[in-house]
């Protein structure tokens, strides 16, 4: 049975059992106590007044049908008070329930909104962060150029499932005396014009050149060279979701050994603890990427050919590669 039944259910009986009891009492002191002599009446004979003064509450009620009548009238008009008493207040209670219910309802909708909100953000997020480029420093060689020195050449690879936009790219190096001061700040080199690589493609950058007067420094022991340099890009999801411009660092420190016998040089690398790193772990580096992001526009996004952003793994560079 509904709650608000019951409460009317209960009122009226609450009202009907007040009235009874009060009639009840009324009847019993009435008939226990004196009444008050009512003043003879003209109309009456004297046999009649006699009667009428002679009675008791209860007597009258049984004899004269105009008493009984208001009697009930008046204890269904109690009843009919007290039950109206309390249905007010049983409709107070109920409306104020109600309020509170509906607040809750409208606070669980609220939240069951604000939920699918955040699930659908997490959602967006990870098809973003699950298939978007990433790229990171592949690998590092020498090559001798006769003569004058060795080129420095750097292979950057997209791990990501989607290719990059807008990638730029610089390679550079800087000789030190034998002890690097923590100051230096890694000044970016002039990147080349703008590249892609395809997902899990790589591209292998134009060689830069350390002259073997510099190489030969650092097998005497008299300064060392760091070869360090940065890309950065966007991924396809940046047009519509405004995803963070991306950038990747490193820095290797440049070894070099003579050859067995003395015939050369062996050059090879390692890797600095500086300048390493992706994303926010750049930095300064990485919130100037976003300030100074290029304009994107859509057709860079939805037409970069894929036959130029993916290059071979393995073999000589090709001829596309940039810097």
């Amino acid at each position: 049975m509904p709650k608000i039944v019951r409460d009317v259910l209960g009122a009226l009986f609450i009202g009907l059992f007040c009235s009874l009891t009060v009639f009840s009492l009324g009847a019993v002191f009435g008939a226990d106590q004196p009444q008050q002599q009512p003043q003879p009446c003209a109309q009456y004979s004297q046999e009649d007044n006699k009667r009428l003064l002679g009675e008791t509450f209860r007597e009258r009620l049984t004899s004269d049908p105009v008493a009984f009548f208001t009697l009930w009238l008046t204890v269904f008009t109690a009843v009919l008070a007290i039950s109206t008493i309390g249905l007010w207040i049983v409709t107070w209670r109920a409306s104020v329930a109600q309020a509170r219910d509906m607040d809750r309802s409208i606070k669980a909708t609220a939240d069951s909104a604000d939920a699918a909100k955040k699930s659908a953000e997490v959602a967006e997020r990870s098809l973003h962060e699950l298939n978007r480029a990433f790229v990171f420093f592949k690998r590092i060689a020498f090559e001798e150029e006769s003569g004058k020195g060795m080129n420095v050449v750097v292979t950057w690879e997209n791990i990501g499932n989607t290719q990059t936009v807008q990638m730029r790219s610089a390679i550079t190096w800087q000789a030190f005396p034998p002890a690097i001061w923590s100051g230096f700040n890694y000044p970016n080199a002039a990147p080349g014009g703008p590249s892609s690589i395809g997902p899990k493609g790589t591209r292998t950058m134009l060689p830069v050149l350390i002259p073997e007067a510099n190489l030969r420094e650092v097998l005497a022991g008299r300064a060392r060279i760091l070869a360090y340099g940065w890309t950065e890009y966007d991924d396809i999801f940046a047009q519509v979701a405004h995803t963070d411009r991306h950038r990747t660092e490193f820095c290797m420190e440049v070894l070099v050994r003579l050859q067995p016998g003395g015939s050369g040089m062996i050059v090879s690398d390692r890797t600095h603890t500086e300048y390493n790193g992706a994303e926010r772990e750049c930095g300064q580096r990485f919130r100037d990427a976003q300030r100074l992001r290029p304009r994107l526009a859509e057709a860079e996004i939805l037409e970069q050919p894929d036959t130029l952003v993916a290059t071979a793994t393995t073999g000589p560079r090709p001829e596309t590669t940039e810097n």
